[in-house]
Order: C-alpha cells, then structure tokens, then sequence
C-alpha cells in the first residue's frame, strides 16, 4: 500500500522435488535447455492468462483499462518482426 502497487502476486515458480537439499541450484533452477524452455512457457502462459482478469479487479482503478484487456493481440508478431 505504502507504494503505491494495488495488487501484488507472489508465485513459486520452480521446485525440483528430486534435487539434493545441498544442491540448492537445482532446487531452485530447472536444469538443462528443455527443463528452462518448458519452466518459461508454463510462467509465461500463466501470467498471461491474467490479464483478462485485471480489468475487473477490485483494487484496480477501471479509468484506462479497456474493455477487451487481454482478450485481443498480443502485440507479438510473427516471424520475428517487431510488432
């Protein structure tokens, strides 16, 4: 509240049950290029899956926010062009 930041998450985004409790990169970091890729894509789906939600929050001001928040494009473009 003290700065200003109406809503706040707070996610544990990776753990690996199988690593060593000494072995705290593993713990805390998916390891290898396939485990991180697919780390990123299950973060990015889901904080992408929020957006639409934020309109209507209630600690959020609705001045600003469009009615289809989340609900067009992304604004990426393919090919990698810049949107």
């Amino acid at each position: 509240e003290a700065a200003n930041v109406p809503v706040a998450f707070t996610w544990e985004i990776y753990g690996d049950d199988d690593a060593h409790y000494m072995d705290c990169f593993r713990m805390f970091n998916p390891v290898g290029r396939e485990a991180h890729d697919s780390v990123v894509d299950d973060w990015v789906a889901a904080g992408v899956s929020l957006l639409p939600m934020l309109a209507r929050h209630p600690d959020l001001p609705s001045a600003g926010l469009g009615a289809d928040v989340g609900g067009g494009s992304s604004g990426v473009s393919g090919g990698g062009g810049r949107a």
